[in-house]
C-alpha cells in the first residue's frame, strides 16, 4: 500500500496530523463539555461540587468553595454556577492538552512522535467514556500539564510545589494519578543539571514531594475528624442546591471513607476478582501500548552512558506504579488506565523538548511508522472514539456483565 517509508513518513508530519487532532479537540468537548448544556440533570461529579471549607478544611472542597464563590459573586443560581463551571473545565482542559500537543507536532515535526500522539488520541474515550468521568481530573491533568512546560522550560519552576499542592486539594489522588510525570522530569532535570541549577530542581523536587505528600495523607485520613456538619447535614444542603435526586450514598463515602470494599478482613472478595478480569482485559486491549512503552524504555535506559541518568529514566519507566493502589482497590478503572495512559505519553513529549536527540532515537526504534501501527491506530479509533454506547458494550461483550456499574473501558 505504502512503497516507502519515506512516504509514510511525509504523511505523518503533514497537516493531517493536525486534522486528527483538531477533530478530536472539537468531539471530545461537544461530546463531553457542550452535552452539560443542554442536560437538565447534573452527573455525580456535581454532587462533589457541593462541598466547601465552610464544612472544614475538608479534601476535595476546593473546586466546590470557587464553585460557591462564582455563585455569590455572580448571583448565579448554584445549580447555574455548577453547569458553567463544569463546561469551562472541560474548554480549557481541551486547549490545554490539544493545545500543547499541536505545538509539539508542529515545532518539531517528528513523525514517530506524531504517530504516538495519535496512538494516545486513538484511545481517549478509554477515559472519557462517561461524560461526567471526574471534573476534578481535567483541573489536575490541565495543571500537571502546565508544571511540565513549567520543568522543561526552567520558568518560574518555585510555583511547581504550589501547583502541586493545589491539585492534592482538588483531589487526594492526584499524589497516584498525575504526580509520577512532575516527579519524573523534575529527577531528570535535577541530574542534567549542574552546580546551582542542580541545587534548584533538587530544592523543588524535596519540597513538593513533601507538601504533596503531606497535604494527600492530611486529605486520605484527616476529613472524617476536621469536618464539622454530619452525613446528613451535607445531604441536605446538596438537595437544597442541586435538587431532589442527589445520590446519598456517593457524598457520605466520599466524605466518611465508608461503604463496602473490595478487600474486606483482609480477605479479597468477589467484586475483588471480578475486578481483577476487567483489568486483565483493559491489559490485553492496550497490550500494543504496553509492548512500545517497555521497548522504548529499555532502549533508552540500555542506551545511555551515564549512571545516574539511567537510574532517572528507570524511575520514569515506573511512574505507572504510581496509580498501582488505586487500579487495584478503587473503582473508575478507566479513570486511573487513562492517568497512566496520559502519563506515559506526555512524559514521552516532555522528555522529547529537554533532550531531543537521545528520544528522538528510541522513538524511531519503538513506535515506526509501519502500515501495521497506522492499521492499529485506524482500528482503535473506529472502535473506542464511537459515541454510542451500544456499540463498545458489543465490542467489549464481557466486561459490562462482570462490572455492575457497566463496562470497564
Amino acid at each position: 500500500m505504502f512503497e516507502t517509508d519515506s512516504r509514510l513518513n511525509r504523511f505523518f508530519s503533514s497537516v493531517y496530523v493536525n486534522a486528527v487532532v483538531i477533530f478530536v479537540a472539537v468531539l471530545r468537548f461537544v461530546q463531553f463539555g457542550l452535552n452539560n448544556c443542554f442536560s437538565e440533570s447534573l452527573e455525580w461529579q456535581a454532587y462533589e461540587l457541593c462541598s466547601d471549607y465552610s464544612y472544614g478544611f475538608i479534601k476535595r472542597s476546593l473546586l466546590g468553595t470557587l464553585v460557591s464563590f462564582l455563585s455569590s459573586v455572580t448571583g448565579m443560581e448554584f445549580k447555574k454556577a455548577v453547569m458553567v463551571f463544569m463546561n469551562a473545565e472541560e474548554l480549557i482542559f481541551s486547549l490545554a492538552l490539544l493545545g500543547i500537543l499541536l505545538c509539539v507536532i508542529n515545532k518539531y515535526k517528528n513523525p514517530n512522535l506524531n504517530l504516538l500522539i495519535l496512538f494516545f488520541l486513538s484511545t481517549d474515550v478509554l477515559g472519557f467514556y462517561y461524560s461526567d468521568w471526574g471534573e476534578p481530573d481535567t483541573v489536575m491533568i490541565t495543571l500537571s500539564l502546565v508544571m511540565g512546560l513549567l520543568i522543561v522550560r526552567e520558568k518560574f519552576v518555585w510555583a511547581v510545589p504550589i501547583l502541586a499542592s493545589v491539585c492534592a486539594l482538588i483531589h487526594e489522588g492526584f499524589a497516584m494519578m498525575y504526580f509520577g510525570m512532575i516527579v519524573g522530569l523534575l529527577l531528570v532535570q535535577c541530574i542534567r543539571k549542574k552546580g546551582r541549577g542542580r541545587l534548584k530542581f533538587f530544592t523543588v523536587l524535596m519540597v513538593t514531594g513533601f507538601m504533596c505528600g503531606c497535604l494527600s495523607a492530611y486529605c486520605y485520613f484527616c476529613t472524617r475528624l476536621v469536618i464539622n456538619v454530619s452525613p446528613e447535614q451535607l445531604l441536605s444542603d446538596a438537595v437544597q442546591k442541586l435538587g431532589d435526586g442527589t445520590n446519598a450514598k456517593l457524598l457520605v463515602a466520599n466524605f466518611w471513607n465508608v461503604g463496602a470494599g473490595i478487600i474486606q478482613d483482609g480477605v479479597p472478595t468477589f467484586s475483588f476478582w471480578l475486578r481483577m478480569f476487567a483489568i486483565a482485559c483493559a491489559c490485553i486491549i492496550l497490550l500494543p501500548f504496553i509492548i512500545y512503552k517497555f521497548r522504548f524504555w529499555r532502549d533508552l535506559i540500555k542506551s545511555e552512558n551515564d549512571k545516574l541518568m539511567k537510574l532517572a529514566y528507570l524511575l520514569c519507566s515506573l511512574v505507572f506504579l504510581f496509580a498501582l493502589p488505586l487500579i487495584l482497590t478503587k473503582a473508575d478503572e478507566a479513570r486511573w488506565f487513562y492517568s497512566v495512559l496520559l502519563q506515559e505519553v506526555m512524559l514521552i513529549n516532555f522528555l522529547y523538548m529537554i533532550n531531543k536527540d537521545r528520544i528522538k532515537a528510541g522513538l524511531s526504534r519503538f513506535m515506526k511508522t509501519s502500515l501495521f501501527n497506522v492499521v492499529l491506530i485506524g482500528a482503535y479509533f473506529l472502535v473506542f472514539s464511537n459515541p454510542n454506547k451500544q456499540f463498545i458494550d458489543l465490542v467489549l461483550v464481557i466486561i459490562p456483565y462482570v462490572m455492575n456499574w457497566g463496562p470497564l473501558l
